[in-house]
């Protein structure tokens, strides 16, 4: 007798904890569902309704600025689209960081060709910074334009298009960087990251929080480079040039976008998994340096969705899973619709069908490699 009530009191014991659990775990999944759904429409879609405006040609000269380390091969390649943009009156500036192949050969052979390009060489490595500051400051014209070494302009119109968004008032402007369509996982993985940072980015500064710009394809005024203090307050950092600086200098007056396809950049993507990790995790540690708050909305992008699929799978677990698989439907359809529309105006030649559970193996990655960011204290800048 006394043994039966034991049981029964266990019995129903376990049955209030089990419902506690259930609760919570119903809460979370849909308080999660609900915070990345807010990112989601509020970020993404913002971007992805934005319109570009359609400017006047801006005849103000233009120096495009190039840090390269033992990039021969690529400004063979690459430089020259980079050369014969359709400009009234622009420079090239292409520093040679040390480069031990035959970078400075092919450089003066395409000297001889293109006089307005201008090569400084660094005898050792000095840094991709240290070598942008060299271009910076024998830079001619107040109108700077940066790429890469492996960077490739979509038209003889980047240059212009970027220009054009130096409207009165506008001292920076963030362009699109992608990277060339490959086979494989990988690449494509990569496709979707890149697609994805770029939405981000494009998105805050469409609420009037510029963050970040990627350096393979960006423009800013000299003179702002100059009263921020250049890289001044991250000068301990070998990276930082790109995403660090647009943080201290941009504001939402004087900050515009330039996505236009003719403005777009495409690079070299990584060719296998650890330069892709190196490259990544070089990115997120730039990420420790970003303001409190910002930090805390990017990070909530990925916490929301890592608590909805930790809760959901705890639900399925339980019994529960109708109520996860619900949520993940709708889950996966909007984000089909996004990730298709972002594929489309960023011109992403890729298949997407895939491209919601492509995402979960990137949110892993990224979840990795963020770890590893997190104990990683020295980072260089490498040829990917």
């Amino acid at each position: 007798m006394v043994l039966q009530k034991y049981l029964k009191r266990a019995e129903i014991h376990s049955r209030m904890e089990n419902n506690l659990f259930l609760i919570v775990a119903s809460a979370t999944c849909m308080v999660s569902f609900l915070g990345y759904s807010a990112f989601m429409f509020g970020i993404y879609m913002r971007f992805l309704f934005r319109r570009e405006k359609d400017l006047p040609y801006n005849h103000e000269p233009v120096s495009i600025v190039i840090a390269a380390r033992n990039e021969a091969a690529n400004l063979r390649k690459f430089l020259p689209a980079v050369l014969e943009q359709d400009r009234d009156l622009m420079e090239v500036i292409v520093v040679d960081d040390g480069s031990t192949d035959d970078t400075a050969r092919v450089l003066y052979e395409l000297s001889e060709i293109y006089p307005f390009l201008k090569t400084i060489r660094i005898p050792h490595p000095a840094g991709k910074k240290q070598a942008l500051i060299r271009g910076i400051e024998a830079a001619r014209y107040d109108l700077l334009l940066f790429t890469d070494a492996d960077c490739r302009p979509a038209s003889k119109r980047w240059a212009s298009e970027m220009a054009s968004r130096f409207t009165p008032g506008i001292e920076l402007v963030l362009g699109y960087g992608g990277y060339f369509v490959r086979q494989g996982i990988l690449n494509r993985l990569i496709q979707l990251d890149t697609a994805l940072i770029a939405a981000r980015y494009g998105g805050f500064a469409s609420w009037g929080m510029p963050y970040m710009g990627v350096g393979r394809n960006m423009a800013y005024r000299k003179s702002l480079w100059v009263k921020t203090g250049g890289f001044a307050s991250h000068a301990d950092l070998p990276y930082g040039d790109d995403d660090l600086f647009v943080m201290e200098a941009a504001l939402s007056t004087n900050t515009a976008l330039c996505f236009d396809p003719a403005a777009f950049t495409h690079s070299v993507p990584a060719a296998g998994f650890p330069g892709w990790f190196r490259q990544k995790t070089r990115h997120l540690h730039a990420g420790k340096r970003y303001k409190k708050g910002l930090s805390l909305l990017l990070v909530s992008e990925f916490v929301f969705e890592g608590l909805f699929w930790i809760s959901g799978l705890c639900l399925a677990l339980a019994g529960a899973g109708i109520w996860f698989l619900f949520l993940l439907t709708f889950y996966f359809l909007y984000k089909s619709f996004i990730y298709g529309g972002l594929y489309k105006v960023l011109q992403i030649h890729t298949k997407w069908n895939f491209l919601p559970i492509l995402s979960v193996i990137l949110l892993l990655a990224l979840f990795l490699m963020g770890i590893n960011a997190t104990f990683v204290k020295n980072v260089t800048w490498k040829r990917e």
